[in-house]
């Protein structure tokens, strides 16, 4: 027992450590939002009376704007940005700490232990608490009301208390909020009698509705989304490309539908860890791992025996509600994030105590090795943000394997690169490895606004890879600076390794992006 206690000490401290280093060592995350949820918190709006939203595309979170106002309150002047980081972080390492307390008791001491590693080593999780934004600690509010679920109470109190839990975090941010919400109802509504679902959605309303009132902009209906709405519809997320309309073959529109359905579990969104080369090693280690734990909690998810408990069903629900999410709001890694813990929590959660059966474990291991091998075959959905063409004169090889090309012309290749602020002089170039050139951003008829460029393909080339693999060169020109520059989603390891930037060691050092692949697919015949 001391040994064992030892053990939980020595992971406890470790957890608390890597959490805290980053939260002092590493830059502050500001967004534009960020500096915008300061200012409001300064001036006392948006939590309980409307914020401005005159020209602003950011919705007020009046929770979030509460926690930064409690926050601007103890810290020292001008230290309020550092002081919300280093608050986050401790509140998710904590969440961590009483959601693995809670599954070691209700199931056993090895399952908790282990949800503790496996959120720890989540990095991204802890890369989200650098930044002023209401991700971090909507995932800690949502971890611990998750850990409760897994044995949902049934009394009215309790229930009522969960239910003002849930009503906080819809006010951090709305759209974990309001998954929580129907997860609880999932626990619940199985059940008889229904008095703790309704004692739940009582509470929750009680808090929520007159804050969400009371908050709300005047003559915007849609509280400054309306803008989020239009870019969960642009093609792959793009916000150039909102409000365009953009011809496309099936399988083209087909590619796409999968990226959105998988791309907001399964993708990755930026944080730039090159403050210090030790820690980036680490994040990049645990961005390679998590897709794995995701497919192996679904794995788990889908073989776990139909015991008693609702794990396993608030699991999946929660694995369809991550989907309807990012066609309503847009397949961003950043959205899913802060529920990811959540998945792995109820993955934990979902097979009894003690030796598990034999058969179901071979089931599970079967079920992981499929999902991986058919979601191989999509490998844009394990896309990360961002690569960077930060200047003219860049050369990046891509190497396309043989036979992934059409065998004959007509043929289109797409490739995912785009400038983000229009309009742009940022230009490029492709080329086949006779330098000859395939496209040119000043000669070749495209829409900027795309978040890709077509490239039709010649018989040379096509001939060429149905004996060998070919190599094809993007070389940037035109004028870069510090806002016009060239973004392309990368594949990484060990879906893609197939680029290399030519005169460095990192794909995309600009943006910390080591190794992987681009994003790119072929189809026969022209683009309508």
């Amino acid at each position: 027992m001391t040994s064992r206690r030892l053990l939980c000490g020595a992971l406890g401290l470790l957890g608390l450590v890597l959490y805290l280093w980053p939260a002092i060592a590493a830059p502050v995350v500001l967004w534009s939002d960020s500096q915008l949820d300061l200012k409001w918190a300064r001036e006392d709006v948006g939590i309980v009376s409307p914020a401005p939203t005159d020209g602003i595309v950011h919705p007020a979170k009046p929770f979030y704007i509460l926690f930064l106002k409690g926050v601007q309150l103890v810290a020292p002047a001008g230290s309020d940005a550092r002081w919300s980081v280093v608050l986050q972080s401790i509140l998710v390492w904590l969440a961590i700490v009483v959601s693995s307390v809670l599954v070691a008791r209700k199931i056993s001491p090895s399952r908790g232990v282990g949800l503790y590693v496996v959120l720890i080593l989540t990095l991204r999780l802890r890369d989200s608490t650098s930044a002023v934004m209401s991700e971090a600690l909507s995932a800690a509010l949502f971890l611990v009301l998750c850990a409760a679920l897994i044995d949902p109470p049934a009394e009215t109190g309790a229930a009522a208390l969960f239910g003002l839990g849930s009503g906080a975090l819809f006010l951090v941010r709305p759209n974990v909020g309001a998954i929580a919400a129907l997860l609880a109802l999932v626990a619940w509504l199985p059940k008889s009698p229904k008095r703790a679902a309704l004692a739940f959605l009582a509470a929750f309303a009680a808090l929520a509705v007159p804050i969400w009132i009371a908050t709300a902009p005047p003559r915007d209906a849609w509280r400054g989304l309306s803008p989020a709405f239009t870019a969960a519809a642009a093609e792959y997320g793009w916000v150039p490309a909102a409000n365009h309309r953009f011809s496309e073959s099936a399988s083209d529109a087909r590619r796409e539908l999968v990226w959105r359905t998988l791309h907001d579990l399964l993708g990755t969104e930026f944080y730039d860890a090159r403050w210090s080369p030790k820690y980036r090693a680490l994040s990049e280690g645990s961005r390679l791992l998590v897709p794995w734990l995701v497919i192996a909690a679904i794995a788990a998810l889908a073989a776990a025996p139909r015991v008693t408990g609702p794990a396993r069903r608030l699991g999946l629900s929660l694995c369809a509600a991550l989907v309807v999410q990012s066609f309503v709001l847009g397949a961003l890694p950043r959205f899913s994030m802060p529920m990811l813990p959540g998945l792995f929590l109820f993955a934990a959660s979902s097979w009894p105590a003690g030796a598990p059966n034999r058969r179901r474990v071979w089931i599970a291991v079967a079920a992981g090795l499929a999902i991986a091998a058919v979601l191989a075959t999509q490998p844009e959905i394990f896309d990360w943000e961002w690569g960077k063409v930060e200047t003219a004169g860049i050369r990046i090889d891509e190497r396309v394997p043989r036979g992934a090309l059409p065998a004959h012309a007509p043929a289109t290749l797409h490739l995912r690169i785009a400038a983000p602020v229009l309009p742009s002089a940022a230009g490029l170039a492709i080329r086949d490895s006779e330098g000859h050139a395939l496209f040119e951003t000043e000669h070749a008829p495209f829409d900027p606004a795309r978040p890709d460029i077509a490239v039709s393909l010649p018989e040379t080339i096509l001939a060429a890879n149905r004996t060998g693999p070919v190599v094809l060169t993007l070389e940037s020109r035109g004028s870069y600076d510090r806002t016009h520059f060239l973004l392309f989603p990368v594949v990484p390891p060990p879906w893609e390794t197939s680029a290399r930037r030519e005169g460095s060691a990192e794909l995309s050092p600009d943006s910390g992006v080591s190794r992987g692949g681009l994003d790119w697919w072929a189809h026969a015949g022209n683009d309508p």
